[in-house]
């Protein structure tokens, strides 16, 4: 039986975790001004920190879309999801229209 673990991006992984691809992070969006940033492993906190600072506005973010959970659902046989809480986020119930 093969499985995944797919998680939103407030997840922190251990070192171990990130090795194995049994977990998957799906990244939510974070956005600044025009500028969206994707919070994977690209994502540089201190930069946005600083484009934070900078623009007068409150930043967002956007929780991953259902087609983001469902690219990874015929990939293996039982799928474990773990999201931010359905009272601070989007991600949980982005996971349940996926399903």
């Amino acid at each position: 039986m093969s499985y995944l673990i797919l998680c939103d991006s407030c997840t922190d992984f251990t070192d171990e975790m990130e090795k194995d691809p049994h977990f998957v992070r799906i990244p939510l969006t974070l956005h600044v001004g025009e500028e969206d940033i994707i919070d994977d492993e690209t994502f540089d906190q201190a930069s946005f920190l600083k484009k934070v600072a900078e623009y007068p506005d409150a930043s967002k973010s956007s929780c991953p879309s259902p087609e983001k959970f469902m690219d990874y659902f015929e990939k293996a046989d039982e799928i474990y999801i773990v999201t931010l809480s359905s009272h601070l986020s989007g991600s949980f119930n982005s996971a349940e229209l996926a399903k």
